[in-house]
């Protein structure tokens, strides 16, 4: 086999590879925006949800409903803890596509790097 012959073969495989995490890095990225837009939705929907109720609770009858304030503030915590839950894991996704995207990016760049030196 010629030298010529041996390093396009080379350059095919690192090709092949290359593009291949560039495939799956873009599956995951899709797949982290997916679950952004999804927690956000939840999010988004759970705030409507907690304005409907705040807005029922502050008309001229809270006098009569002050057992149901009193539950609707231990609800309230209930809903800031699990709120927070869906900030912390927002943040946890978009630190792991940071980090993917990194990778990827280093990667690429290091089969970039290493095409141009044969």
């Amino acid at each position: 086999m010629s030298k010529d012959n041996s390093q396009d073969i080379e350059i095919v495989r690192l090709q092949g590879q290359v593009s291949f995490m560039k495939e799956q890095q873009d599956t995951f990225s899709r797949e982290v925006l997916d679950t952004v837009k999804d927690t956000s939705n939840c999010v988004n929907n759970l705030n409507s949800s907690v304005q409907d109720i705040m807005s029922v609770l502050q008309d001229d009858k809270l006098t009569t409903r002050k057992g149901l304030i009193s539950r609707m503030e231990i609800n309230q915590l209930a809903i800031r803890d699990i709120q927070e839950g869906i900030r912390r894991q927002n943040r946890m996704w978009a630190s792991v596509g940071a980090i993917a995207g990194a990778i990827a990016t280093g990667a690429w760049g290091f089969f970039q790097w290493w095409q141009k030196q044969y």
